[in-house]
């Protein structure tokens, strides 16, 4: 005779459970990996903007992370300088060239920098850089952070409510899976101008704000 058990005032045989316990496992969320990068970063401007050091940025090597993180949304992290130990050399360059910021107009400022971004529409499924399709594009909050001294900044795009845009993610290419389809090259640029931040790097984190700035560039990111 068949074991019985009761959920929600029914009487159900395990046979009918096992399949109900079944149905609940298929329903939840797909398990997420990180996905490592190849991180290259290409001039756009004569002028202002965000510039490689030389040579493409690879996750696992001198130091660098850059990976699309493993959960809901895949966002991007990149750092140059990951284990802060040890220093692998690599830096970006930020050239404001006659901006009014706090460092020198006329030479491009070496940083050893930190990317988080984060989603604009929430906790959403397909909202995940990591399974976008070729010719898609998906947008992201983004902080360029870097310290100098006892002060750390950031270059911001935190969206228009603050005054700037965001980063656009446009995928270039997929590996052609229908579910779901993984995308195997991006393409990130800012939609628009940026705000330079600064905040004490230790003690009462009050922001001052420089203004917005224009950084135009052009980062593609690769599967590793």
């Amino acid at each position: 005779m068949k074991r019985r058990m009761s959920l929600v005032g029914l009487t159900l045989t395990a046979g009918v459970c096992l399949a109900l316990n079944l149905t609940v496992l298929a329903a939840k969320p797909p398990s997420y990996v990180s996905v490592p990068l190849i991180v290259t970063l290409r001039d756009i401007a004569a002028t202002d903007g965000i510039l490689s050091d030389g040579g493409p940025y690879t996750d696992g090597q001198q130091n660098v992370r850059a990976v699309l993180v493993a959960t809901i949304n895949g966002n991007l992290v990149f750092d140059t300088n990951d284990s802060a130990p040890t220093d692998g050399g690599r830096r970006i360059f930020l050239d404001f060239h006659g901006q009014t910021t706090p460092f020198p107009s006329d030479v491009p400022v070496p940083i050893d920098v930190f990317l988080g971004t984060i989603s604009v529409s929430g906790q959403e499924p397909s909202d995940n850089l990591q399974i976008m399709h070729a010719g898609q594009t998906l947008q992201r909050r983004a902080r360029f952070a870097w310290v100098d001294g006892a002060v750390q900044y950031s270059v911001r795009w935190d969206g228009p409510e603050n005054g700037h845009s965001f980063l656009n993610f446009h995928c270039d290419a997929d590996d052609g899976a229908v579910n779901p389809t993984h995308c195997t090259q991006w393409t990130v640029t800012p939609a628009g101008a940026a705000g330079l931040y600064s905040i004490p790097s230790k003690g009462k984190e009050v922001d001052s704000f420089y203004g917005n700035v224009s950084m135009p560039f052009s980062m593609t990111l690769l599967r590793k």
